[in-house]
C-alpha cells in the first residue's frame, strides 16, 4: 500500500557507534538524499472461515511492515563517506582506499520546525488538552462529475451555510468600487444610488474609502470609524431607506496600514519579531496578529460600535494580502509553530461573534477576489466574491469551474464596464452567480440601462427558485472546447435556465444541446424558439442552435417554463 509521510523531505544517515542489547548510539546525522517515493509492504495471508454457516475470507497481516524509500542519486561526497573511499571536494572525484568497516543507519526526518518544515506547524499540547483538526468533506457519486458536484451543492446549502435568510430572495446588489474607487463624497454616492436603482438595484454597497484617513490604499486600514469630513453615512443610509433599497458596507478587519491610528497606538498588534529591521508590506498594508485575543477584541469593538450606530444589511469582508511574518509577540518561543493556525482561529472567532450577534446581516467573503473561497468561510458567509477578474472572457471558465464544487448561490458575480462584450452578455453570465453590478451608473446610456433592467427582471422572477435553490447541470465545458453551457432546474421542475456561451467567433454549424433534469412528462415552452415540447424531447432531441452565428464572447440565455 503506498503511503506518504507528510513533511518527509530527506533521508539521513549516521555512523553506528555502538550496537548493544541496551540500544544503539550514533555519530553525526547527515543528509543522504531527497526522497522520491515511499512504499509500505506488509506480508499478508488469508483463510476461509465460517460464521453461522456463512463462508468468509479472513485476511490477516503477518510479519513486520517494511517501508521502502526510493531516493535521488546521492552525491559523490555522501557515497564516498558511506563506502569508505577518499573524496577530493575540489576535483569532485573519489578513489579507492582501505575499507573502514564502519556501519551506518539510515532514517527519515519528519517535518519538524526549521528549514525542512512543511508549513512550520507545531502545536504544543499540555496534559489534558485536546486539539481539534480541520474537517474535510468527501463526496462519491456513481453518476459522474455532476452527481458528485450536486452532492457538494446539497451539503453546502443544507448542512453548512448558517445564514438564516440563505434560501430567501437576495436583493440585486450594486457595489461602488469600480465606479469611483476612493473618489467620492456624500452627494456623488447619492447620485450613484439614484442611477443604480434605474437598473434594478435593491442593495447599495459602499466599498473601500469611507473610514479613517482612507483616501488611498496607503492610509487608514484598522481605523474603523466613519470619516465624517468625507461622507455623511447617516444621510446616505436614510436616502437608501427613502428609495426603498438596503445599504451595505465594506470592511477589511484583518489588516492595518502603518499610517493609521491603530498601528501608531499598537505596533505590537502586527506579527513579526520585535527587533526586525522592517516588516513586509503588500498593497501598503500589514497583517494583524489575529492569533492574539487582544487584537481580535479590538477590531470586534470597533466593528460593533459601527454596527450599533449604522443599520446595514450587508457586509463585504475583504482580505487582500498573505501572511509573511508569522512570529507573534503574544506567545512564547515554544508556541510559535501554532501562529498560522491561531490566526485562522482568530478570523473564525471574530466573524463568528459578529454573525451570531447580527444574524440578519448578510456577510460576503472576499480575498483579493477568490483567494479564500472555502467551506470555512461559507459557514459564516453565504456567498464569496469569486474573482476580481470580471472580464467575461475570463469569467466563463472561472464561474464554470467554481460551480463544480460550489453552488451558484455562493458564487459572487457582477456586471462591470468591461468592453469585451455587451452589458447583456455580462449580465446573463452574472445571472449564473449571485448577480450584481460594479460600474459607474451615472454614465450608462438609456439602451444600456434597458439591457440591464431586462436581466434584472429575469433575476427577480427566476433566480431564487432556479439558480439559488435549483439543481445545476454542466452540459459543455469551456476547458474542452469553444463553448460553455450550464443548465439549472428548479426543484419542482417547472422552470429551467440555460446559458450557452462561446469564446471565439463561430459561424453556423451543428450545435444541438441536450438538456437534463426536466420532468419527462411535463410540457415546456422555451424562449429561444418559442415552441413547446415535452421534457423527454428536450433531453433526447435537445435545442438546435446550428443556424446561429456567434460573435466573440457571446451569450444565449434560454428560459424554459412549464405549459399547462
Amino acid at each position: 500500500m503506498a503511503i506518504e509521510y507528510r513533511g518527509c523531505r530527506k533521508l539521513v544517515y549516521a555512523e553506528v557507534l555502538t550496537d548493544t542489547a541496551d540500544g544503539m548510539t550514533f555519530g553525526e546525522v547527515k543528509p543522504l538524499a531527497p526522497v522520491q517515493q515511499i512504499q509500505r509492504e506488509v506480508s499478508r495471508s488469508s483463510a476461509t472461515t465460517f460464521y453461522d454457516n456463512v463462508a468468509a475470507n479472513t485476511i490477516t497481516a503477518e510479519g513486520a511492515e517494511v517501508n521502502k524509500f526510493v531516493i535521488a542519486v546521492p552525491t559523490d561526497e555522501v557515497l564516498s563517506d558511506i563506502e569508505g573511499k577518499y573524496y577530493d571536494p575540489e576535483a569532485k572525484i573519489y578513489s579507492d582506499s582501505p575499507l573502514t568497516g564502519k556501519q551506518y543507519a539510515v532514517g527519515y526526518v519528519l517535518g519538524e520546525q526549521g528549514d525542512e518544515a512543511d508549513e512550520d506547524f507545531c502545536w504544543k499540547l499540555e496534559a489534558g488538552e485536546t486539539f481539534e483538526t480541520p474537517q474535510a468533506v468527501i463526496a462519491y457519486s456513481a453518476e459522474g462529475i455532476d452527481g458528485m458536484s450536486q452532492a457538494f451543492h446539497h451539503f453546502i446549502r443544507e448542512h453548512l451555510i448558517t445564514y438564516r435568510h440563505d434560501k430567501a430572495y437576495k436583493p440585486v446588489l450594486f457595489n461602488s468600487w469600480e465606479g469611483c474607487y476612493f473618489n467620492f463624497n456624500t452627494e456623488s454616492v447619492i447620485s450613484y444610488i439614484d442611477d443604480a436603482i434605474k437598473i434594478g438595484t435593491e442593495l447599495f454597497v459602499l466599498d473601500d474609502g469611507w473610514f479613517g484617513a482612507r483616501n488611498s490604499d496607503r492610509l487608514g486600514l484598522g481605523d474603523w470609524y466613519v470619516n465624517r469630513q468625507k461622507v455623511d453615512l447617516h444621510k446616505i443610509i436614510a436616502h437608501c431607506k427613502e428609495k426603498g433599497i438596503k445599504f451595505g458596507i465594506w470592511f477589511e478587519p484583518e489588516m492595518v496600514n502603518p499610517v493609521s491610528d491603530l498601528y501608531a497606538a499598537h505596533p505590537d498588534y502586527v506579527p513579526g519579531e520585535p527587533d526586525a529591521a522592517e516588516l513586509s508590506l503588500h498593497r501598503h498594508q500589514l497583517h494583524l496578529d489575529f492569533s492574539a485575543k487582544e487584537v481580535v477584541d479590538n477590531i470586534y469593538a470597533q466593528m460593533k460600535a459601527f454596527l450599533e450606530e449604522y443599520p446595514v444589511s450587508y457586509i463585504k469582508w475583504d482580505y487582500n494580502r498573505v501572511v509573511n511574518e508569522h512570529f507573534s509577540r503574544h506567545y512564547p518561543a515554544d508556541r510559535q509553530g501554532e501562529i498560522y493556525h491561531r490566526m485562522m482561529l482568530g478570523y473564525y472567532d471574530l466573524i463568528g461573534r459578529l454573525t451570531r450577534e447580527y444574524p440578519d446581516i448578510m456577510f460576503e467573503g472576499c480575498s483579493s477576489g477568490g483567494g479564500r473561497f472555502d467551506l470555512g468561510t461559507l459557514y459564516f458567509c453565504p456567498q464569496i466574491w469569486t474573482s476580481d477578474e470580471s472580464d467575461p472572457s475570463q469569467r466563463i471558465a472561472i464561474q464554470y469551474n467554481t460551480s463544480l464544487g460550489y453552488p451558484l448561490s455562493t458564487i459572487g458575480a457582477h456586471v462591470n464596464d468591461s468592453k469585451v462584450s455587451s452589458y447583456k452578455t455580462k449580465a446573463i453570465l452574472a445571472l449564473f452567480g449571485t448577480y450584481g453590478y460594479e460600474m459607474n451608473p451615472n454614465i450608462l446610456t438609456a439602451s444600456e440601462q434597458e439591457e440591464l433592467r431586462e436581466i434584472a427582471e429575469i433575476y427577480c422572477k427566476y433566480h431564487q427558485s432556479v439558480i439559488g435553490n435549483g439543481t445545476l447541470y454542466h452540459l459543455l465545458s469551456p476547458n474542452e472546447g469553444n463553448l460553455m453551457c450550464m443548465q439549472s432546474v428548479s426543484k419542482d421542475q417547472t422552470a429551467s435556465l440555460v446559458i450557452l456561451m462561446n469564446y471565439r467567433k463561430e459561424h453556423a454549424q451543428f450545435r444541438v444541446i441536450r438538456l437534463r433534469g426536466l420532468d419527462p412528462e411535463k410540457q415546456y415552452k422555451n424562449s429561444y424558439t418559442g415552441t413547446v415540447h415535452s421534457g423527454t424531447f428536450y433531453m433526447e432531441r435537445g435545442i438546435d442552435f446550428s443556424r446561429d452565428c456567434f460573435a466573440s464572447i457571446n451569450c444565449r440565455l434560454v428560459i424554459l417554463t412549464e405549459e399547462a
